[in-house]
């Protein structure tokens, strides 16, 4: 008894959607033959490919079954637990050679609620496809002696420390994607104690060059992103491709599309030609801070409720050039002295200045427009000095918070009341919804939802795309124009298979008690106030680290294990090179709207203004 479905699915691109039928709770009777097809043609499978369904139900949980391949032809059995939870069930076949991965295109499986059921299971994760020997992964310090019932899995801690454990089953893993179904599977405080380095490879460069020889193709190009992607994961290495006439191969034969990995040639091909792609790939190690093992309140945790487990990892150094010096990300820039919410135009305007601070007097100061600002436009006071009176500092004006080429610059400040009020402005208040408050305007936001470094974080793109306003005050980020590609996203350069290993964190924060603003995507910001952020990449908090609250009444974390019993001298955060760094924490230091929590370079705990650059340890959550 069984029903077979066949289906065409395209390795090569994106076609209409095909859905295929199937019963809640059926078992062994429905079996998917899929043919595959490389952009519509057809696609044989080189010898020594092997094949694996992967699908997420309905409820979040994940199936990763063995497929098996017969006269070139795919075939997958629809199993009891893919088939437990009804409605649509995505999926997509994988095949794998070495360490190779190319995934088809999505395909669902409409799964229809059975009207009776005997013994109905509760969804699981299944993990049939823990596969490849561990000792032949070099990324973490583990290593697997297999016997007759299963495997002994030998763990290096930080402390050089070596233990062990047995596990009938899960005898080979050296993936990413086995370690996260390891985990999910609630094995991760075994196979990968607290104090575990991981090593992950992130692109630095991707070049293009032809070969030394070629006669037709004369110059080549590479997209990076699309590369990386097809590669699955990040390497430094050479990749050649060689023209034999008809079509590409690479080094071990196999045919190849060059558009498939984002190279573009110039000139018409000859036999012999070469393409030559170098990769750049700097290692980012990570360590085991604490496992998830049930949901805590004010505590880190997936934010998917269908994942018990998690394993958190933290950068083991602040986020360094390949010279191991430290790369400082600004935690938020300093923000506009007004928004117009309304078009302002040109004329004379002055505001009451009540936050003396060094060189900067209370009084009333005005300055004279000569162009109109639109609605939805800034007014900024060039200064994040207390060093600089007022009337030493310039105004600008912008069209919008993202805008970077002011209408008109270099606007004299002086003392006077000439003209429209815009309003009085002290260090944490104004009087006037459109005004900001001193702190902010001189040194930038504590608030880290709204803050250039978490967007920085939680971003693949490349120079000048990571960073957009998420307030109506807010102004780029320092680094959002940097030539430097060390300021490209912190996702970008990651391969899929790491990546694909990370959840979406449910991130605690809170919000200080002196001044907040709404942020643009109409998310409501009041000052006291608890706030969950979701996440894939995040800093860790003062109490994660410290253990101790500004406030119990607005916990942002609970403390991690791998930092419980630590001195202060233990707590020092270095870039890769060894020199101890400052290191911003995400948690504010609430009596103000501008400081933020950060570990000292003795291990200490402070506060800092928003503005300035520091070290950052990027954390997440595996699973």
């Amino acid at each position: 008894m069984n029903i077979i479905t066949s289906i065409k699915l395209d390795f090569g691109r994106e076609t209409v959607p095909i859905t295929v039928f199937a019963k809640q709770y059926d078992q062994e009777s429905r079996q998917v033959e899929i043919i595959p097809l490389n952009d519509g043609q057809a696609y044989t499978l080189e010898a020594g490919i092997t094949a694996r369904i992967g699908a997420t139900k309905p409820d979040g949980t994940t199936v990763l079954d063995d497929c098996t391949i017969t006269d070139g032809k795919i075939y997958a059995d629809l199993t009891y637990q893919m088939l437990a939870v009804d409605g649509i069930v995505f999926a997509e076949i994988g095949l794998y050679k070495g360490t190779a991965l190319l995934s088809s295109q999505v395909f669902y499986i409409n799964v229809k609620k059975g009207a009776y059921d005997v013994d109905a299971p509760v969804s699981s994760d299944e993990f049939n496809a823990l596969v490849a020997a561990l000792n032949s992964v070099e990324t973490i310090s583990a290593w697997v002696e297999p016997d007759a019932t299963g495997a002994t899995i030998y763990i290096r801690d930080k402390d050089g420390t070596v233990t062990s454990a047995h596990i009938d089953g899960y005898n080979q893993i050296n993936s990413w994607d086995d370690i996260k179904y390891a985990v999910r599977a609630g094995l991760g405080p075994t196979l990968f104690p607290v104090g575990t380095e991981f090593t992950v490879e992130r692109e630095t460069a991707i070049t293009a060059a032809v070969g030394e020889h070629n006669t037709g193709v004369t110059a080549a190009a590479v997209d990076e992103d699309i590369f990386l992607h097809a590669m699955g994961g990040a390497h430094s290495g050479h990749y050649e491709a060689t023209f034999d006439g008809d079509e590409w191969h690479k080094e071990d034969m196999e045919t190849i599309v060059l558009a498939d990995f984002g190279i573009t040639i110039t000139g018409t091909p000859e036999e012999g030609d070469k393409v030559i792609i170098t990769e750049t790939a700097g290692d980012i190690a990570f360590v085991v801070r604490d496992h998830i093992t049930t949901a805590v309140a004010d505590a880190l945790n997936p934010a998917d409720e269908h994942y018990t487990y998690g394993m958190i990892l933290e950068a083991k150094y602040n986020y360094s050039n390949t010279s191991g010096s430290q790369i400082g990300i600004q935690f938020d820039a300093a923000e506009a002295l007004f928004f117009c919410s309304e078009a302002l135009p040109a004329g004379t305007y002055n505001f009451t200045w009540d936050y003396a601070t060094g060189q900067m007097v209370n009084d009333t100061y005005e300055f004279t427009l000569t162009q109109e600002v639109p609605a939805g436009g800034q007014i900024v006071l060039g200064t994040n000095s207390s060093s600089t009176a007022i009337t030493s500092c310039k105004i600008s004006t912008y069209a919008s918070p993202s805008s970077t080429t002011p209408i008109e610059n270099n606007i004299v400040v002086s003392v006077g009341s000439s003209g429209t009020s815009l309003g009085t402005i002290s260090a944490s208040t104004s009087t006037d919804d459109d005004l900001n408050c001193g702190q902010r305007i001189m040194w930038g936001s504590n608030n880290y939802a709204q803050s250039c470094v978490r967007q920085w974080l939680n971003s693949d793109k490349g120079l000048g795309q990571v960073w957009t306003p998420t307030n109506k005050f807010d102004r780029p980020a320092t680094w959002h124009t940097s030539s430097d590609k060390a300021y490209r996203g912190w996702m970008h350069g990651f391969g899929d298979d790491f990546l694909g290993a990370v959840l979406t964190a449910k991130v605690p924060c809170r919000t200080n008690s002196v001044f907040e603003v709404d942020s643009l995507d109409g998310t409501e910001f009041g000052t006291n106030e608890k706030y969950t952020l979701n996440d894939k990449f995040f800093l860790l908090s003062r109490p994660e680290i410290y253990g101790t609250w500004d406030s119990t009444s607005y916990k942002d974390g609970q403390l991690l294990d791998y930092y419980n019993g630590l001195t202060q001298a233990e707590l020092i955060h270095r870039d890769k090179g060894g020199t101890a760094r400052y290191t911003w924490l995400r948690s504010p230091n609430p009596s103000y709207a501008i400081h933020v929590r950060y570990v000292t370079t003795d291990g200490s705990l402070s506060y800092y203004n928003a503005f300035y650059s520091h070290g950052v340890a990027p954390a997440c959550i595996i699973g």
